[in-house]
């Protein structure tokens, strides 16, 4: 799967949420998205994700939640029926039998396609148990084909007046049914607009904490901070926040709770942690440049670019703002081994195509000097 050492050299998708047609020729060790709202930058994300976990139930579940795709219904004794809208990762959000979409570089012969299906497209001796999973309370099919592997997902309905709902146990599978053989997940971080919770903040420490890796956070916190940190920690729980908490000792004075510092500051962590969680894998960013001060932006870039290269991470981010891709493109240029490529997506007819234009380093040196408009 890598090329010239990266994941994912190009980009195709084909029938995926709201992208019928899509090819980004080039990727680069950080690219970075533009586009006008809903052109299909976070789409890009979401595929990658997918892509990532070869389409596993959790990633299935990350991308449906994370866009509070969930659909309700009442079964025969009035009880309060829900289930992820699996329709909606499809192009056009109904699909019909045989139905697909899918994943890969451009040009590859056997991308990562997932295929809706009934039981009847089963081999015969997958199906007894398949609808041993999905007797209580049915649902669609996927079909699942990467390579030379093909397995099957089943699509779970979840019962509010169970004490333990099937899904919940279900979503713990790291495969469904079909065969050996499917290739490792890549590690793939994807961080959200908004600014990270205790819980994951905590939870992608706790693989910093007492490693070289973890200078390097600090580093990266003391960009958005004006007082001089000495160290992060976590504490316990308390009654009135969810998970550990993230503390921060100041040079001077006592520790103090992280959130205190602003939304730079846990957005900044929140970034560092996840290019060191990330290694030897996908950072996915969605608008990048949130809770960053325009000021700090060419600092924050630069320690992206120096990081992803040192850590062998891939990132891809979007963003809506100017400042951002001007801070990009300085930090770009002045990193000779950065390999920053900033990505324009556009309509392509009304179809649900999209075009890509590329800028490459030099471009973007030219765009940020004259001011030229890339967003």
């Amino acid at each position: 799967m890598r090329t010239n050492g990266l994941h994912m050299p190009s980009l195709a998708i084909r029938g995926f949420r709201g992208v019928n047609h899509l090819d980004i020729e080039r990727l680069g060790r950080v690219t970075l998205l533009t586009g006008r709202n809903g052109v299909g930058k976070t789409t890009v994300l979401d595929a990658i994700q997918l892509l990532a976990r070869h389409c596993d139930s959790v990633s299935f579940r990350n991308v449906l939640i994370g866009h509070h795709e969930i659909e309700t219904s009442q079964d025969d004794d009035d009880n309060r029926m829900e289930r992820l809208a699996f329709d909606a990762l499809f192009y056009g959000r109904k699909p019909a039998q045989h139905d697909q979409f899918s994943i890969g570089a451009v040009g590859d012969h056997s991308p990562l396609t997932v295929e809706a299906v009934t039981a009847v497209d089963l081999p015969p001796e997958w199906l007894e148990q398949l609808e041993r999973q999905r007797s209580a309370l049915g649902g669609p099919i996927l079909r699942i084909s990467f390579r030379n592997s093909t397995e099957y997902q089943p699509v779970l309905l979840e019962d509010f007046a169970r004490p333990n709902p099937l899904p919940k146990r279900n979503w713990k599978r790291v495969r469904g049914i079909g065969e050996e053989g499917w290739p490792d997940n890549v590690p793939c971080v994807l961080l959200r607009p908004d600014v990270a919770g205790n819980r994951q903040l905590a939870e992608h420490w706790d693989e910093v904490a007492l490693t070289p890796s973890e200078e390097l956070v600090v580093d990266a916190l003391q960009l958005a901070c004006r007082i001089e940190i000495d160290g992060v920690a976590t504490i316990e729980r308390s009654r009135y926040a969810v998970g550990r908490r993230m503390m921060v000792k100041p040079a001077r004075g006592a520790r103090v709770p992280l959130h205190s510092l602003g939304d730079g500051a846990v957005r900044m962590l929140g970034i560092a942690l996840g290019l060191v969680n990330a290694k030897g894998g996908f950072l996915l960013i969605d608008e990048a440049e949130n809770g960053i001060h325009y000021k700090l932006l060419h600092d924050y870039w630069a320690m992206v670019l120096r990081v992803a290269r040192e850590h062998d991470v891939q990132i891809l981010a979007t963003t809506h703002s100017w400042d951002c891709v001007a801070g990009f493109a300085q930090a770009a240029c002045e990193d000779e081994g950065s390999e920053g490529v900033v990505v324009r997506l556009e309509p392509d007819g009304e179809n649900g195509s999209l075009r890509s234009v590329e800028y490459s380093e030099a471009d973007l040196n030219i765009a940020a000097t004259q001011g030229i408009e890339v967003r």
